[in-house]
């Protein structure tokens, strides 16, 4: 029985059975099949192809039939490649007399070519003579090339978390899962040794191992932030102090996991013990600890830098949680448009730009992370406007997970001269003491305005919280120095904010009590510009 569509004849013997109705199934079958199939005899000449394969090498219409791939590349040079591609796979698959497995390419009209997998099946007469080779090629150029650009997504994220200045580690079920360059660089163990470790290995005793597991892990069930400082021990066995702070990914779904950001904070605690052992031997030196109070306040910024990571890990996690589940639900889409043949190039370059768009957005992330733990050398003038609204956006997911509301109402140009990015710190550590007062009042509409105008000669910054406001007996302490009424607090923020603004930018801090709750006000001289 032979069947003909668009120049294409496959012939097909009848069925004894039911006549001529099974091979008009099978023929229905090959035509729809969005495949290239082609069937030849022992000789390696074409006899059947369906209209894929046609089409594939524009053979619609011409003198295709009883000629080999040979004959066909001198009557079609343009194809030559493909067609002696072709013959050379043909006699691999006939000499291993079993399904053969490989890849091929042929050209488009505008000479690009096109990958196919393709599988050949030897047949053979009962006397060991070919009977003929079936073929059938599978175009996988689109996949391809979304393999390739999904990879490339993937390398440009993991370039990103490579180039943090910290440690970072995923860790499921207290077994690691993967680690940032940096922490490879702390404990010497690679990427791949640590997947699937225990985190044991990384603790000096068994002891320590277990007394984190049931601090930490109980605090991140409660939804906090976990920071700590503790001796750790590295793949050589030496030990070395280190600032760890983590935060479950998802808390409603603790089996997801948790990331962690570690730092060698050794350095700054040999140097904290250096300045107690003089404390308590050199009190009669005054005038040499005068000498030495400015690097003990280097240390102690250092300290609030580092004590704040623990905020900032937080609002990693609520910025960084919506743009992965967007790429989750992006690559499933990708896949389910792959199987149902609807993945055009419309559809691939969209989903490569909102891919691109998300990993952006994570990118800028860990930038503004970076850079507001990166130190000022030098005093710039800046727009006190600018330096909130960095210090808001590594802090407003957090806000809005607490459904705080955050106002800023500031004119657009206030110049200051100082380090904005001490001056950013000085307005976190405000916000988070206020965001702690609301928590704590568990206030049903927790608010937070901020406004930034020039008053005089000085730039005015007040911060008003509804958070009830700080009990009349502490207010005139808060400033003080390890003061906290927090209890996962250090006593060092406020104090650190004080220095900075009073010492290092000629400025106040002051802070009051108003009707919903407190008030903090900075003032500090607005600076003279050129253009002023």
């Amino acid at each position: 029985m032979a069947h003909c569509s668009e120049g294409a004849c496959m012939t097909f013997p009848t069925a004894a059975n039911k006549p001529g109705q099974t091979a008009e199934q099978l023929e229905a079958l090959i035509e729809a099949l969005p495949n290239a199939i082609f069937f030849k005899d022992g000789m390696g000449r074409w006899q059947v192809v369906n209209s894929t394969g046609l089409r594939l090498f524009h053979l619609t219409g011409n003198d295709w039939q009883g000629k080999s791939d040979l004959e066909l590349a001198a009557l079609y040079p343009q194809f030559r490649d493909a067609y002696e591609q072709c013959y050379r796979d043909d006699q691999t698959a006939w000499e291993s007399g079993n399904r053969y497995d490989t890849i091929e390419y042929v050209p488009d009209e505008s000479g690009a070519l096109h990958v196919f997998e393709v599988t050949k099946v030897p047949l053979f007469k009962p006397d060991g003579e070919r009977r003929g080779l079936v073929i059938i090629g599978r175009d996988v150029t689109d996949q391809r090339h979304t393999q390739e650009k999904l990879k490339q997504l993937l390398l440009e994220q993991q370039t990103i978390l490579n180039n943090a200045v910290v440690g970072m580690a995923y860790v499921r079920a207290r077994h690691g899962v993967w680690i940032n360059a940096k922490m490879e660089e702390m404990f010497g163990y690679s990427r791949e040794a640590v997947d699937g470790l225990s985190t044991e290995c990384f603790y000096p005793s068994r002891e320590s191992y277990e007394k984190v597991g049931e601090e930490a892990y109980a605090a991140l069930g409660r939804g906090e932030v976990y920071v700590s400082e503790r001796r750790m021990r590295r793949k050589d066995g030496s030990l070395f102090w280190c600032l760890m702070s983590g935060k479950l990914v998802d808390m409603n779904d603790p089996g997801k996991g948790s990331i962690w950001i570690l730092q060698d904070i050794t350095g700054r605690r040999r140097a904290e013990e250096a300045l107690n052992r003089l404390n308590k031997t050199l009190a009669h030196q005054v005038r040499d600890e005068v000498a030495k109070n400015r690097e003990k306040d280097h240390l102690l910024i250092r300290q609030s830098r580092l004590a704040a990571m623990g905020e900032m890990i937080g609002n990693i996690a609520h910025q960084w949680r919506q743009p992965i589940n967007a790429l989750t639900i992006l690559l499933s889409n990708i896949q389910d448009a792959y199987q149902h043949g609807e993945l055009d190039d419309a559809y691939l370059n969209d989903a490569i730009s909102l891919g691109q768009q998300l990993i952006q957005r994570m990118s800028g992330t860990i930038d503004d992370f970076r850079n507001f733990f990166k130190p000022n050398r030098e005093k710039v003038i800046f727009n006190v406007t600018d330096a909130i609204r960095n210090a808001l956006s590594l802090t407003e997911a957090a806000f809005k997970n607490h459904h705080i509301a955050l106002t800023l109402e500031a004119d657009q140009n206030v110049p200051v001269a100082g380090f904005p990015n001490e001056y950013a710190q000085v307005i976190l550590n405000i916000l988070e003491n206020a965001k702690d007062a609301i928590l704590a009042t568990a206030a049903p509409h927790g608010r937070i305005t901020i406004t930034a105008r020039p008053d005089g000669d000085a730039a005015r910054v007040a911060i008003r919280d509804n958070g009830g406001g700080i009990a009349a007996e502490i207010l005139g302490k808060i400033f003080d120095p390890y003061f906290t009424t927090r209890g996962k607090g250090t006593g060092i923020g406020l104090y650190m904010s004080k220095m900075i603004v009073e010492n290092n930018m000629n400025g106040q801090i002051e802070a009051y009590n108003e009707k919903e709750g407190a008030e903090f006000i900075v003032t500090v001289p607005i600076a003279k510009t050129a253009a002023s």
